[in-house]
């Protein structure tokens, strides 16, 4: 079978170091064509690929080429939408990286477009693939720790290292641009989408010109910005079951790639009314507690070795997963309902710590012409 082919939207810093690697390592997958505003990025893309293709300035240029069957949209976030809805009219299958939009308005245009166009559209929930988690919740399936009550997700963790993530009209802000992966997780693990959502939060050390560690290592002269740097979160959902996330960007992290049990960024949580389960995720270490047990049962849940695994638990499986959808029509587990889903908490989110109150998600749900929680 003749691999699907792909044309990326976005070269920057991620797409280089983590998709292009593993796209090139799949067999089900090619490289197509590339494309950036930016010469310098595409240049660089273009030399970490094993033949050469074309390349493009402007993404309605790669979109017009019969040879790109599918694309990698992975740019600044505000034109994720856009792409992705002229991508559909040109009859293209989408990876859209996360989030899907800095702001509920505009979603619904992209979902109408998704669904008119009888073409994949898969969110980089990168979570939803990750060997810990699907571990995870196939315990919680098997009843291993009864019915899910309580979810938490702990990611303490460096700054973000470029300089657009600062401007939330462009990302959104930290909880958009980066806890829709908490909050697919939470809906995912308890089996209920979130009604409400509250929050306390601010800026206390990734502040306008302070100097920062960032994610990638290295360090970086912060802009204006009035982007959180922490926060903790409370959702409450549909089957009353509740979820705590709490998130730095100013604590000691580390660079993507290694793996260090003092510096763990993310664990996350579920409690059962039977058991307990905690997945520490930079150690690949799963944790189990049965009531009335002696100890904890420990799980080592390693992704595969030998091959490139991208930056997140999950980046490989997720492009596998795009492989089978693109040519068996499969559901993918991360469509444009689970996109928007698991990002509408977020903007719930962040309105919460700025106006200091309990956030509907119907309300912000109805604002954007949705419906909550089905979406369409």
């Amino acid at each position: 079978m003749e691999p699907v082919r792909i044309g990326i939207i976005g070269t920057g810093t991620f797409t280089r170091g983590s998709h292009i690697p593993v796209i090139t390592s799949l067999p089900a997958l090619r490289v197509a064509a590339l494309c950036d505003p930016d010469a310098a990025c595409l240049e660089q893309a273009a030399g970490l690929l094993p033949a050469p293709v074309p390349l493009c300035g402007d993404f309605h240029a790669l979109l017009a080429l019969p040879e790109v069957d599918a694309v990698l949209v992975a740019t600044p976030t505000h034109l994720h939408a856009e792409i992705a809805i002229a991508a559909f009219a040109a009859g293209k299958h989408v990876l859209c990286e996360k989030p899907l939009a800095p702001r509920p308005e505009g979603l619904r245009a992209l979902l109408e477009a998704w669904r008119a166009s009888g073409r994949v559209l898969q969110v980089g929930y990168v979570y939803r693939y990750a060997p810990i988690f699907q571990r995870m919740r196939a315990c919680i399936e098997a009843g291993e720790i009864g019915r899910p009550r309580m979810i938490w997700a702990h990611e303490f963790r460096a700054a973000f290292y470029t300089p657009w993530r600062y401007d939330a009209r462009i990302s959104g802000g930290t909880l958009v641009e980066k806890c829709c992966h908490h909050f697919d997780l939470f809906q995912w693990m308890l089996g209920a989408p979130a009604v409400t959502v509250a929050g306390v939060g601010g800026q206390a050390v990734v502040r306008p010109g302070a100097e920062v560690e960032t994610i990638v290592g290295g360090r970086l002269r912060v802009p204006e910005t009035d982007l959180l740097d922490h926060a903790w979160i409370l959702t409450e959902h549909a089957n009353g079951a509740r979820g705590s996330l709490g998130l730095s960007l100013f604590s000691p992290h580390g660079p993507y790639g290694r793996s260090d049990a003092d510096l763990e960024s993310l664990d996350v949580g579920v409690i059962g009314d039977q058991g307990k389960l905690l997945a520490y995720v930079r150690r690949h270490e799963l944790r189990f507690w049965d009531r009335g047990g002696d100890g904890a049962r420990v799980e080592r849940v390693e992704p595969p070795t030998g091959q490139p695994q991208g930056w997140h638990a999950g980046g490989r499986e997720q492009w596998e997963q795009f492989a089978r959808s693109v040519r068996t029509g499969e559901r993918t587990p991360a469509d444009g309902i689970l996109g928007v889903q698991g990002l509408l908490p977020a903007f719930a989110g962040e309105a919460a710590i700025r106006e200091g109150r309990v956030v509907s998600l119907e309300a912000i749900a109805f604002g954007a012409g949705l419906r909550w929680p089905e979406i369409l």
